[in-house]
This record gives structure tokens, C-alpha cells and sequence, in this order.
């Protein structure tokens, strides 16, 4: 998604020509077009298919990682939801990255990028009818928000990247209406597998086609939009990272840069699911009415964005805070279910989300012959290890989150609407029950951030405050690998933000 607003910004301003290159095909499939579709594309040729090491706080499992392989990134794939990140977001970074991330530039980037994506110029999409029913159940007893534009105490309806019912990627909304320009070209099929050095400037790039490798020239430098894993796959790939893990893997040094591949962070994500006592959950094969409905006018089960509305919630007895120190991702589905099972339980979800976790992980390569239980594709094997709950905060405040929800889901108001408790179970009460339920069921929502950290240091960083990477000339990576922490909602608007800031400091 960053790609293609510097590609957008870039050739809008005339700065020059670009080649936008990207691994994967054009975004074809329908599931990237009906937005209730989208998570079957996580597994299909549209997304990466990677895999979490084994994490030992989540009973040993993989986690799946959905990462975009088309067009517009993994915004062609996502939950389509759009917000700002929270104030207190901007000012964590302002401190650690000093007055050119200011809260005044940050938030006239956002702005920007509010007008250029129109997003918030259009009504929002309808709601399922369980969702609605919710929303006016549960506004009596906590504040409620016409829409969720940025993160704020109470529940509301997400902004969607949404048009006429059809889902709108990045490239949708910012490329593809002006792709004719002749100072654009775009290459797809095309993966980037590492970068050219004349020295320490960056030259050009290595990419596998179908026809085989490649060497592309550029005159002008290389950017980086790959997201937080194959960023830093590059990086590590050309020969950026630690001196040791680079001998390790018998790779010559170009920088030696050791915050490559550190600070991974994500948001997990663990459903409270309720049977309904009244109303229909969203089923994943539509009825023939629903087809020929969303067929003739893109409204009906079909157009919803599954996770169609939310809510932030301070810690109880935290009087007078704003900051949200948790989100919920309402669902009118039973979490686990969809869309797997076509005869779905009549169910509805509230996932909960701790928005600052504390553990970091790590992003590595290691020897294809080492990777022991890995799918070797090549001499060298991606392992990602989010080391997700290792810190003993984050066990705490999950547990804390969940126990905090289902008090404020015990409301009166919601008893109409809301049967059994399916997840985590009624006679789940205390700590330890709850905490094994989360390690047996939580997953990640998808937010991978921190890889390549925006920072001063190159000891700890591996970008400097406007994208360009420490120890070399000609390279910037913008994505979300280099925030330097994650915000407290959904990312994609302060990625696009990111890329329309470096777009100013290119010019």
C-alpha cells in the first residue's frame, strides 16, 4: 500500500519516473473484489502463505501470517478498515524521532491522505443487520460514534475502503484511475530478490520472472515498499544486517545494520463469541437472493466488510483518560467459523485486541538445511518469530481485556441480543482458564510492524527519520516495518501517511 501511494505521489508531483514492481499477478480474483470474501484470499495465489515459527505462549502453533502478493499490497486482501492512529501513537513517535514527526506534520500528512482517498467524504456502508441491531443496543451503555475514523473511547462503525459496495485496495484508490501515465510503468510476476551495490550505493535491483532472473537499473535509488516481512527479507538478502548472522549465512556484508529484522511486534486478537438470540450471522455462501441483490445493486451480506464495526476501551477506573488501552473488532459471525463453515453457528463476535503489547520478535534467514519442520524454497528459509505474549505484561492485560469485555457485554441492554457465551465459555472464569483459552485460540489481525525501525542510531534503528537507510546512499524502505512502535488501530491509514511524507521529502 505504500508503494502505491509514492508511486501516485512521485509521478503526480513529476518528480521522475517509476517502475512499480510487484511479485505477485493483478488482483483478479473475486475475492479480492466482494468484500465479504476477502479472507479466503489469505490462502489462495494472492497472498504470501507464510507461517510464525512454533510460539511457545500460543500452545506451539504457526501462526498464519496473510500477507498481500497483488496489486495494492496487503490492503488487497485486509479488513478494508481506515483510521487514523491515536494521539498518543503520534506522540510516541514525535519523542523518539524528533521534530520532523511532529503531531502538526504528522496530522497534515493524515489529512492529505484523507483527501486524496476520499475516504471520509462518503457515506458509509450499510451495516449487517445483526451488527445495526448491536449498535443500537449497546450505545445506551457506553458512548457511541457515528463512525470510527480514528481510535476513540466508545463504539462505532468502521470507515471501510469500500465503493459501491466493491472493495477499494491501495491501488485502487490511488493508481489504477491514472496508471496511463507515461512516467509510470508496471511490472507484475516480478519479485524482488535483492538489491545491486556499486559500493555502498544502491544501483538497482535482482528479480525472478518467469523468464528467470533479472538485473534492473536505477538511476535514482531504490524505495522499499515491501511491508514488514519481505522488507526486511531484501534487506537481509542484499547483504544489510549483522556482521555475524551475514558470515553465518555465508553472505558478504554490505552494512552492517543489527536492527534488521528486530523490534517485530502485531497485534493478536482473541473472539468472545455469543450465540444470538435473535437475527441471522453472515453466512459465507450468500443465498440466491443475497447473490442476484448484491449483483444488481452491491448492497445486502454480501458488501459487508465482516469486522463492520468496533470499539475502544480505556482500563476500568482509568477516570478521565482518553488513550485506549484496547479495541474490539465486532463481527455478525462466530470468529472461528467463518468462512469455513457454510452452516455457521448463529453467532456474534467482540475480538479483543491489547493495542500496545510489549513483546518483540524477530524476522530472520537461516540456511535452508538448518530450518528444521520449515518448507525450504531455496538456499535460505524465512523465519518469522513475533515471540507473541512472551513478555508477562502482555499475558496480564490479555487476560485482563477479556475479563473487562465480558463485564461490559454483561450490560442489560445487550441481554436481548446476546444468547450463551460460546467463547470462552461460561464456566471459564478464572485467570488461568482464560489464559489457556488465549493460548489455544488467539491469532494474529495482521498488524506486523517494527522490522526495519525508523530511528537516529543505526545500533538500533535501521531507517533514518525520513526513510533512507542508514549506511548506504540511494535505499529508502517505507512501509510498515519501519515504525518504530505500533499504533493503537488498524494501520493502514498511517502507512499510506508514511509514504505521502516520504513523497514530500523526495521533492
Amino acid at each position: 500500500m505504500a508503494g502505491c501511494t509514492l508511486a501516485s505521489e512521485i509521478t503526480k508531483r513529476e518528480l521522475g519516473s517509476v517502475l512499480l514492481l510487484e511479485a505477485g499477478g493483478p488482483a483478479t480474483s473475486i475475492h479480492l473484489k466482494v468484500p465479504s470474501q476477502y479472507p479466503l484470499a489469505f490462502s489462495g495465489r494472492h497472498s504470501w502463505g507464510h507461517t510464525t515459527t512454533p510460539q511457545s505462549n500460543l500452545m506451539n502453533r504457526r501462526i498464519a501470517l496473510p500477507v498481500g502478493r497483488t496489486l495494492g499490497g496487503s490492503s488487497a486482501i485486509n479488513a478494508m478498515i481506515f483510521m487514523r492512529a491515536h494521539g498518543s501513537d503520534i506522540d510516541a513517535w514525535h519523542s523518539v524521532l524528533g521534530e520532523e514527526w511532529s503531531s502538526h506534520r504528522m496530522e497534515e500528512a493524515f489529512h492529505a491522505i484523507e483527501q486524496v482517498t476520499g475516504m471520509l467524504d462518503q457515506a458509509l456502508p450499510e451495516l449487517h443487520e445483526v451488527t445495526k441491531d448491536l449498535m443500537d443496543c449497546i450505545g445506551q451503555s457506553v458512548p457511541r460514534h457515528r463512525r470510527l475514523e480514528q481510535p476513540k473511547l466508545g463504539v462505532g462503525p468502521f470507515v471501510r475502503c469500500q465503493r459501491n459496495g466493491r472493495r477499494q485496495s491501495a491501488w485502487d484508490l490511488q493508481l489504477n484511475p491514472r496508471s496511463h501515465k507515461p512516467s509510470l510503468t508496471v511490472r507484475t510476476d516480478t519479485e524482488v530478490k535483492q538489491i545491486e551495490f556499486d559500493l555502498d550505493r544502491a544501483t538497482g535491483v535482482q528479480v525472478l520472472t518467469h523468464h528467470g532472473i533479472e538485473s534492473i537499473h536505477a538511476s535514482q535509488g531504490v524505495i522499499l515498499c515491501a511491508g514488514a516481512i519481505h522488507s526486511t527479507r531484501i534487506l537481509l538478502s542484499s547483504g544489510i544486517g549483522d556482521a555475524e548472522d551475514m558470515r553465518g549465512l555465508g553472505r558478504s556484508l554490505v552494512c552492517q545494520s543489527p536492527a534488521v529484522g528486530q523490534n517485530l511486534h502485531d497485534h493478536l486478537v482473541y473472539p468472545i463469541v455469543h450465540h444470538l438470540r435473535r437475527g441471522v450471522s453472515l453466512n459465507p455462501s450468500p443465498s440466491k437472493a443475497d447473490r442476484i441483490r448484491y449483483l444488481r445493486d452491491r448492497t445486502g451480506p454480501r458488501s459487508s466488510n465482516i469486522a463492520e464495526a468496533g470499539g475502544f476501551f480505556a482500563w476500568h477506573g482509568s477516570s478521565g483518560v482518553s488513550v485506549p488501552d484496547y479495541q474490539w473488532h465486532i463481527t455478525p459471525t462466530h470468529y472461528l467459523e467463518y468462512p469455513h463453515r457454510n452452516d455457521p453457528t448463529s453467532a456474534i463476535s467482540f475480538g479483543v485486541t491489547v493495542l500496545q503489547p510489549k513483546s518483540r520478535g524477530r524476522i530472520s534467514l537461516v540456511r535452508s538445511e538448518d530450518a528444521s519442520g520449515t518448507d525450504a524454497k531455496g538456499p535460505f528459509t524465512l523465519c518469522i518469530d513475533p515471540a507473541y505474549l512472551t513478555e508477562e505484561s502482555d499475558r496480564t492485560t490479555f487476560v485482563r481485556a477479556i475479563q473487562e469485555s465480558r463485564e461490559r457485554l454483561a450490560d442489560s441492554n445487550l441481554q436481548t441480543l446476546l444468547g450463551q457465551e460460546i467463547m470462552p465459555g461460561e464456566k471459564r472464569i478464572d485467570e488461568d482458564q482464560i489464559a489457556k483459552s488465549i493460548a489455544r485460540f488467539a491469532t494474529t489481525i495482521y498488524h506486523y510492524v517494527g522490522s526495519c525501525r525508523m530511528g537516529v542510531s543505526i545500533y538500533d534503528s535501521v531507517v533514518d527519520t525520513r526513510f533512507r537507510v542508514h549506511g548506504v546512499k540511494g535505499l529508502h524502505v517505507c512501509d510498515a516495518s519501519t515504525m518504530p512502535s505500533i499504533v493503537s488501530a488498524n494501520p493502514q491509514s498511517t502507512v499510506m501517511m508514511m509514504a505521502y511524507r516520504l513523497a514530500n521529502w523526495l521533492e
